[in-house]
């Protein structure tokens, strides 16, 4: 769509000009990346509207506003706020003008274009590089390429981590037009045997592009691009928590069914209980918050089990029908093991968080409360919650002693902290909590990287991968501190990250460290309180929905869970702003 896309900008910016602006409207000329940057490109994830809106052979363009008018710029006279409002819409305005225009120029060319998407992708061809188009302003650098599956396979049975994951996965594909089918038979690929009725989406299908971004692991782009200032690897396969398996020879595949129009439901009660509720992913976690707001006394299993009791198969039953998952009787190990009536109210957060972060928490079934440090300040009500969850809008040195001394006190009394990212490593290390150095890596780095994960209350079902921006790892750690989940040796599957100054702060360094740890604090005014640190974003934006497991899980001390992260990270620093100020993107090059 780059054949449409250029000109396209090229159009807007004539208009943009046309304006006549003179130079204390303070508006730079327009940057198309195209043709001004040296990557050649700006957007690069699908989670940005332009690059998914691409993948559905659309042609769309990112054009940023020149003149902040919020933030930051609240505390200007009302006249300049006026002055910049004036300035932005008038370029709005032209820009919708200039769109429009070109689409009704263009109306041949841009089906034509699109229609070429779609029958590339019916007959998975392999991509044309750009190089290739009569446009002089396309070099090497803005050449990316992938290599489309012949289809993916996403197995039911024994070879399905997690069917709620799977079905949500099948329903997302086919919300997104994507083409979804089973197989009519079982088959084998690579000595594996998967049964007849798994989800198979075919590589051969007008919207291959946005199936292979979504199922596809995405690529490491560190050594391509010099920085990156938002999400860098996007992969539902490998952050969403259902199996999911690249096929590269269709052949090998058996008959394929008509297309689905949704996922089959799952789940069910079975057995005579008592029954296991496994907490793989966060519809496991809201069944077990629907079942405490039933009123089911619920146990704990050494290794994060919900155990429930047989008094609890009605509201078991239904919990299971709601959410889609399977639960299945107990064996006879765990359930002498198992700690009975570990979880018999329901869980009361206290959150200083982003919304996101509270939207998910409340999505899995947590009663969550907003606070903040001036809240703690007015004086808060730690004695109607269980567990802080912190990872931003808490600086301790903003806090008066009173309010320091009230939270301390709810930490003592074994009250739980789970702490995220460096916000969160901060908090620790003000509390003098768990004896574990924090080390950041860049802030801009993010992507989805592989761990390895130990036995243990907190992440004996991790996924493999988990997603990291500004990743944090921990040294040092006290004898007391458990290693929950380590980054792999060669940590990033996907994304951008590169070492920042002269620090050792790549992947390489951070390989092998520790990225979540919990214990119980040992000493001090906190002593007592049972704390979890990651250094990973697993509910990030909402992608890593396999990592949400992790938002229940039982450590000792007072009742409370582990509460993971939901991050929506926006740049809004001025320098942010200043380097993407008022242009017309041209479009990712790999569209």
């Amino acid at each position: 769509m780059i054949e449409n896309s250029y000109p396209l900008g090229l159009e807007i910016e004539s208009g943009i000009n046309s304006l006549d602006l003179d130079d204390s409207a303070d508006v730079r000329d327009v940057q198309i990346p195209l043709r001004e940057w040296s990557d050649g490109w700006d957007g690069w994830p699908p989670v940005f509207l332009p690059q998914y809106a691409s993948l559905h052979g659309t042609v769309a363009l990112t054009v940023e506003l020149p003149l902040r008018t919020n933030n930051g710029a609240y505390d200007l006279e009302q006249g300049e706020l006026d002055r910049r409002s004036g300035i932005n819409v008038a370029i709005a305005d032209q820009v919708m003008r200039s769109t429009l225009d070109y689409v009704s120029d263009e109306a041949d060319s841009l089906l034509a274009n699109q229609q070429e998407t779609f029958d590339r992708g019916e007959a998975n061809a392999e991509q044309r590089p750009a190089t290739e188009l009569d446009l002089d302003v396309i070099g090497t650098e803005d050449v990316f390429l992938t290599e489309f599956a012949d289809a993916y396979v996403i197995p039911q049975g024994v070879h399905q981590r997690s069917e709620p994951a799977a079905a949500r996965l099948i329903d997302a594909l086919v919300a997104n037009d994507v083409v979804v089918t089973q197989s009519t038979q079982g088959f084998r690929l690579d000595g594996v045997a998967y049964p007849a009725g798994s989800y198979v989406v075919p590589g051969e299908q007008a919207k291959r592009g946005v199936a292979g971004a979504m199922l596809g692991q995405g690529s490491d782009i560190s050594t391509r691009v010099e920085s990156m200032y938002d999400v860098a690897a996007w992969s539902l396969a490998e952050l969403w928590g259902a199996d999911v398996i690249r096929v590269e020879d269709a052949a090998d595949l058996p008959d394929l069914s008509d297309p689905v129009a949704s996922a089959q439901d799952t789940g069910g009660l079975t057995g005579a209980g008592p029954w296991a509720l496994t907490l793989t992913d966060p519809s496991n976690v809201a069944a077990m918050n629907d079942l405490l707001a039933a009123d089911v006394a619920l146990g704990w299993s050494p290794d994060g089990q919900v155990i429930i009791p047989r008094d609890g198969a009605s509201a078991a039953k239904a919990a299971a029908a709601t959410h889609g998952i399977e639960i299945l009787t107990v064996d006879a190990e765990t359930r002498d093991q198992t700690t009975a009536n570990a979880l018999t109210d329901e869980i009361q957060v206290a959150a200083a968080a982003e919304p996101g972060e509270v939207a998910a928490l409340g999505q899995m079934g947590f009663a969550v409360t907003e606070f903040s440090g001036e809240d703690l300040n007015d004086g808060f009500a730690w004695q109607d919650f269980d567990v802080a969850y912190v990872s931003s809008d808490l600086r301790w040195d903003s806090l008066e002693t009173d309010a320091k001394d009230e939270f301390s006190a709810f930490l003592a009394d074994g009250g739980g902290l789970i702490a995220q990212g460096e916000v969160g490593a901060d908090l620790n290390e003000e509390i003098d909590g768990l004896d574990a150095t924090a080390e950041p890596g860049p802030a801009h780095a993010n992507g989805i990287v592989n761990v390895t994960s130990t036995a243990g209350p907190i992440a004996t079902r991790a996924t493999e991968q988990t997603f990291a921006y500004g990743p944090v790892w921990f040294t040092d750690l006290g004898s007391d501190v458990i290693v929950d989940q380590r980054l792999s040796t060669n940590p990033l599957l996907s994304g951008h990250w590169r070492a920042a100054g002269a620090g050792a702060t790549g992947p390489i360094d951070a390989g092998g460290q520790a990225l979540v740890v919990h214990g119980v604090d040992q000493t001090g005014t906190t002593s007592g309180a049972p704390i979890v640190l990651f250094g990973s974003d697993p509910l990030f934006a909402p992608t890593p929905k396999g990592s949400s497991h992790w938002s229940a899980r039982r450590l000792p001390g007072r009742r409370w869970q582990t509460l993971t992260r939901w991050h929506d990270s926006g740049d809004d620093s001025s320098d942010f702003g200043a380097r993407r100020s008022h242009r017309a993107d041209a479009g990712s090059p790999s569209g």
